[in-house]
């Protein structure tokens, strides 16, 4: 028990920034289910390495004012504070202002770099600059490691930070996030009696669309590898991934791509494409473009895709090479 204690974390969430991040990505979530889904994946990321032992949240809300766009946000705000008090995290609510919620987590938890007993802090921001930076920076100086949760785009600054220290990481929970709306989307509400809503027969359901198919099995092969599944009938459609991955790092790891300020979609398309057809001159390049943009929106292998830098930490890209080496070679 006291080696446990030792080896405790703690979790600290700038939570708006996060959820709203997902709502600008337009993720078909509701809020509540969003904020479940980003505090389960965290917590998760937590227990893999230590128990949880302190989790703080610090959101800021507008004041009333009477008009509809207030009244909605403040309805979000409250949906979210609730959320977050069923996890049991300690969540502070401030008035609107600049830097308003991170001050507030920064005065809450700059404590924790002298508690003995956290040794791993998750912060889940996309704030680079302020108060949430200088936590990062006195927690590594107490010795502690941070991992940092973003949503979709690490800040430069805390990028230059994880560069100067071994102590600080990065994972974006994006990928998770949209996987999650993609292959659990929400239960529609319903409008009428359940009558009108049931369709009468099977003839009435349109036909399959190929193209949503193949998404869709993409989509699923990648959380068969990203939770170790390895669902046979997907093994196909997991193998792609895992070449895909590998030609798209082979190509932006060599001296002449590393020259490039950016990459484009259709070039990493095409390179995975003319890759794939010289093992099956069969291959279809609808095909490839769908596995590419399931790589690109549902895994964590780019750092950012817009730019298409590879993460060098991405842990998807570790499942896909555990599951070549010791799921796909063994079923071969």
């Amino acid at each position: 028990m006291e080696a446990e204690a030792r080896n405790g974390s703690a979790i600290i969430l700038d939570i708006e920034n996060l959820v709203f991040g997902a709502m600008r990505d337009k993720v078909e979530l509701s809020t509540r289910n969003l904020t479940r889904a980003i505090v389960e994946h965290i917590r998760t990321l937590a227990e893999k390495t230590s128990y949880p032992l302190y989790k703080f949240a610090a959101i800021s809300l507008m004041p009333k004012d009477g008009s509809k766009k207030i009244r909605s946000h403040r309805e979000t705000i409250v949906t979210i504070v609730k959320t977050l008090v069923d996890h049991r995290f300690h969540v502070v609510v401030v008035p609107t202002g600049t830097d308003a919620a991170d001050q507030a987590l920064y005065d809450m938890c700059a404590g924790l770099k002298e508690n003995p007993v956290v040794h791993t802090v998750f912060l889940g921001t996309g704030d680079g600059q302020g108060p949430l930076s200088q936590l990062v920076s006195d927690f590594t100086s107490a010795g502690k490691s941070v991992h940092v949760v973003v949503y979709d785009k690490s800040p430069q600054s805390l990028k230059d930070t994880a560069r100067e220290s071994s102590q600080v990481t990065f994972s974006s929970i994006a990928p998770h996030v949209r996987l999650l709306a993609e292959v659990a989307p929400e239960t529609p509400k319903e409008t009428g009696p359940a009558s009108l809503t049931v369709q009468s027969s099977e003839e009435s359901k349109p036909p399959a669309d190929p193209i949503a198919e193949m998404k869709k099995r993409y989509r699923n092969a990648i959380r068969s590898i990203s939770e170790a599944t390895f669902d046979a009938d997907l093994q196909p459609q997991a193998q792609l991934v895992v070449d895909a991955i590998a030609s798209i790092k082979s190509v932006l790891s060599n001296g002449q791509e590393k020259k490039r300020k950016s990459v484009s979609d259709g070039f990493i398309i095409q390179t995975v494409y003319e890759d794939f057809r010289r093992a099956d001159p069969e291959t279809s390049l609808e095909e490839v473009r769908a596995l590419v943009h399931a790589i690109e929106s549902f895994t964590d292998v780019f750092d950012n895709y817009r730019t298409y830098q590879i993460n060098l930490n991405s842990e998807f890209a570790q499942q896909a090479k555990y599951a070549a080496r010791h799921v796909f070679l063994k079923s071969s």
